[in-house]
């Protein structure tokens, strides 16, 4: 569950606020204020009414999903109202994002990103595709200013990216006039978070100047991964996450579509924010590849790109592509062997170095590492050669196979992994390939009293325990004499640890140590459930020291 924990007891502090007062006496100043209490809110408001649940922490991803697919219709509907084509484009690119396995899993995350961000965003880019500014009137700017504040209240990034693309776009193509109504905007939308934050501060006693941590902190980072062979390193991982979560084809779609699009003419009589909006899909894209990126195995910051490419994607096949009745047939033969092929042949090409190699490492076993290394390679090439040989199954029987093959591979390559991840045994989102969490959790529930502490995973915590110092424990598990003392500090009676739940460093310097080993094996008993391991105290015994 990764960060969804966080963000869950966060939501549960909105109206039990001793949960707050704990987190900051025991050094956590940021709880709750990770980013600004926009979606903490809307989970706190659900959770007065459903409780603070896992139904009620997926609800506003679902729905945000549905109303999402309404805003790129509508926004296609604009920016290329123009074109002749503007409904099919809208229509293409609905069945692109709903289709696509980084956004359908993304809305199903506790989390703003892919949630409830994306919408307000959408929102706001829609209402600002409909506004004739530079002859906004005041009515019109704070309608608008009020949308950006409501994205802003969720997390700063993305508009900080949105008006920084758009206002860049406009300063280069001199449109001064714009350019001073977008700031306008912008102001009116600032004075609102500002005025919303300091009154959220002072409602929950918390100091407004930690706000400024998150976006100073991203900066930092942007400028030291792109400087360091270290950060091209975590690109490159990155780059591989999105990639195969997306689709090579979607990709190639994506900027075969964007370069089709900015050949196409001048711009200057274009919607207003088309090439606004492009180039935020851009600065989006390769800027989350270094800030942020990979989060608990899931690129869940590029999930609020995947409607901007989905719009231009759909507006490029509303154009070019055109399916006639004699060809159906043969693609429906093609569509089906794609599906298939990667259903039965490629599988799951996420779980191997998401979950197996990192299993390797902890295993120190390089020779295990490097033939899970190699597996993926291979599986690799066997999801790019598919495109080379539906090319050469079309091309003889299509006047334009090159774009049929990117399209039925990036259909089918997206509906093959969603199918094959609604049928996997594991989690398929954070903490990809973890087995057996909901089991652990009602054994630790079962052999423990859950109002003591235990150390564990976050997602093990949620589920079996009601302590919160439980949470707080895992600033212990810095080395081996640091979490001994802890274990006998606190009277652990459960120590749970996981492929997933834990890092490759907690596994070196305190799990596999022989001195840690020797301690839990002499005053614990040990069982296996799926992929957690689960210490618990013996009957009658305590610790030997």
């Amino acid at each position: 569950m990764g960060d969804e924990v966080g963000l869950m007891l966060a939501g549960r502090a909105v109206f039990q606020k001793g949960i707050t007062v704990f987190f900051v006496e025991h050094g956590d100043r940021l709880f709750g204020i990770w980013h600004p209490p926009g979606f903490v809110l809307t989970i706190g408001a659900l959770g007065r009414v459903l409780g603070v649940n896992e139904v009620s922490g997926r609800l506003p991803g679902i729905t945000c999903f549905l109303v999402s697919l309404i805003l790129i219709y509508l926004i296609c509907g604009e920016i290329f109202k123009k074109s002749k084509n503007a409904g099919s484009a809208g229509l293409w690119a609905c069945l692109i994002y709903a289709m696509n396995p980084l956004a359908q899993r993304g809305s199903l995350l506790i989390d703003m990103d892919g949630t409830i961000l994306n919408t307000a965003a959408l929102f706001f880019i829609w209402l600002i595709s409909r506004a004739q500014y530079p002859r906004l009137a005041a009515k019109q700017i704070l309608i608008l200013g009020f949308s950006l504040f409501m994205v802003m209240f969720i997390k700063l990034s993305a508009p900080l990216l949105i008006v920084g693309t758009f206002l860049a776009y406009l300063l280069f193509r001199k449109a001064g006039e714009k350019a001073k109504q977008l700031i306008q905007i912008s102001c009116c939308a600032v004075i609102l978070f500002l005025s919303a934050w300091f009154v959220y501060c002072w409602a929950n006693a918390r100091d407004p100047g930690d706000i400024l941590f998150v976006p100073l902190s991203v900066l930092s980072r942007f400028y030291t991964g792109a400087a360091s062979p270290g950060g091209w390193d975590i690109f490159a991982r990155n780059a591989w996450s999105v990639l195969i979560w997306a689709s090579p084809s979607f990709i190639i779609l994506s900027v075969v579509s964007l370069i089709a699009f900015f050949k196409q003419g001048s711009g200057g009589n274009e919607p207003l924010p088309a090439r606004q909006l492009a180039l935020y899909g851009i600065a989006a894209g390769v800027i989350y590849l270094f800030v942020g990126g990979v989060t608990h195995s899931f690129p869940k910051y590029h999930a609020a790109v995947m409607p901007v490419l989905s719009i231009f994607i759909g507006w490029f096949l509303s154009e070019k592509l055109r399916f006639k009745k004699e060809e159906m047939p043969v693609l429906f033969i093609c569509a089906s062997g794609l599906m298939l092929y990667n259903i039965f042949v490629v599988g799951d090409p996420l779980y191997g170095i998401n979950y197996r190699l990192k299993e390797a490492l902890i295993l120190n076993s390089g020779l295990m590492a490097r033939q899970v290394l190699f597996k993926e390679a291979a599986r690799f090439l066997l999801i790019i050669a598919v495109l080379p040989m539906a090319y050469l199954f079309l091309s003889a029987r299509s006047k334009r196979p090159f774009l049929l093959v990117l399209f039925l591979t990036m259909v089918s390559s997206n509906l093959a992994l969603s199918f094959v991840q609604a049928k996997a045994g594991y989690n398929t989102v954070y903490c990809y390939g973890a087995k057996g969490v909901r089991e652990t959790a009602a054994f630790v529930r079962a052999n423990t009293d859950a109002a003591e502490p235990i150390i564990a995973p976050a997602e093990i915590k949620w589920l079996a325990n009601d302590n919160l110092l439980s949470y707080v424990l895992n600033k212990d598990l810095k080395g081996r004499d640091m979490f001994i003392r802890a274990m006998k500090e606190h009277k652990i009676s459960c120590l749970v640890y996981g492929v997933t739940g834990n890092s490759l460093s907690q596994y070196r310097n305190i799990f596999n140590q022989g001195s840690v080993r020797e301690f839990l094996e002499n005053g614990f008993t040990s069982s296996q459930i799926g992929s957690y391991t689960v210490w618990l105290r013996k009957q009658g015994r305590y610790y030997v020291e």
